[in-house]
């Protein structure tokens, strides 16, 4: 400390204790309730920290649960799919069956309309084959000789029978 002279740094001291009592009379009140407020503030932050801890806690408590039963509820649920599966393929066979049959009925009707209309189209068919035969017979057997008796017979029958008619009238 050779080199300190209190005319020179002796007022650097002064200033400084001036300039921290300065401080520390205005400064005193802005100052505590500024640490005051922090600390306020800490103590808040540490509150809500430890309450989003706990709260992260229950939820990771929560979720290991879930995972240690994740085994038994995948199991339920397979379980229940595979029975909705089996109830839901029992539905739509029987549908399907319910569905096949009633189009087996619709189409054995169809069918029995079918051969009835075939039935009688056939019937038409050969009653008329058999009139075109049967016109074809008479035309060969009816000659004109055969026709000639055959109108001299149907005049006799028909005066014969005009003769009764007058007689009992």
């Amino acid at each position: 400390m050779d080199n300190f002279t209190f005319t020179i740094h002796g007022y650097y001291i002064i200033d400084f204790v001036v300039f921290a009592a300065i401080l520390v009379y205005f400064g005193r009140k802005p100052i505590a309730a500024m640490l005051d407020a922090r600390y306020k503030q800490v103590v808040a932050d540490i509150e809500e920290a430890r309450a989003l801890r706990e709260s992260a806690q229950a939820r990771f408590d929560e979720y290991k649960a879930r995972l240690e039963h994740l085994e038994d509820e995948l199991a339920t649920m397979l379980a229940d799919v595979r029975k909705g599966t089996r109830s839901e393929v029992t539905r739509i066979l029987a549908d399907a069956r319910t569905t096949s049959e009633r189009i087996a009925a619709e189409e054995s009707a169809r069918l029995s309309q079918e051969a009835k209309r075939i039935r009688e189209q056939l019937a038409e068919h050969a009653a008329s084959l058999a009139l075109q035969f049967a016109e074809e017979e008479l035309r060969r057997e009816l000659t004109p000789d055969v026709q000639q008796r055959l109108v001299a017979r149907t005049l006799d029958e028909l005066d014969q029978s005009s003769a009764l008619s007058a007689t009992e009238a």
